[in-house]
């Protein structure tokens, strides 16, 4: 496993000429501690936080083939319904690093029921597109059916 982060002068041309000409994006800094900060708000049951690092007009699926959920008042539902279907804050732990291209970061999780009797755990992948501004303007979340486990 590389242990050096690379500058994007630093990479092989074939990965330089990989990447994509388009927005760059907020500081890769940033992205990764929003997506942080966004998995310890969801761990305090903080709704309120979490909507702060989305844009008023940010949309997410989730999961990626469910409905989409656009603006503030919609995301602040569907959190609350979240929370209380899984009997409070859920648990989100970091799986791996962080990946980042341009104003697009990918995030692996382990999600834990932790309140709810039984304790379900859930593997998901979340992808943001950040704004200019560094807020989330958009989540999709994957997972599905095969990736829930019941722990015993």
């Amino acid at each position: 496993m590389p242990t050096e982060k690379n500058t994007r002068a630093e990479l092989p041309e074939m990965a330089t000429a990989m990447l994509a000409s388009g927005p760059e994006g907020p500081a890769p800094e940033h992205m990764r501690a929003s997506i942080l900060q966004y998995a310890q708000y969801q761990g305090a049951g903080d709704v309120a936080g979490i909507l702060s690092l989305f844009a008023p007009d940010a949309a997410i699926r989730d999961p990626a083939n469910g409905p989409e959920h656009r603006g503030h008042e919609a995301l602040e539902a569907f959190f609350r319904a979240g929370h209380a279907a899984a009997g409070g804050a859920i648990e989100m732990i970091p799986d791996g690093e962080i990946r980042i291209a341009g104003n697009h970061a990918a995030a692996n999780f382990i999600v834990r029921t932790a309140r709810s009797r039984p304790i379900y755990r859930v593997a998901t992948t979340d992808v943001m597109t950040f704004g200019e501004d560094g807020l989330i303007t958009s989540m999709i979340a994957y997972w599905g059916p095969e990736n829930f486990q019941q722990e015993s």
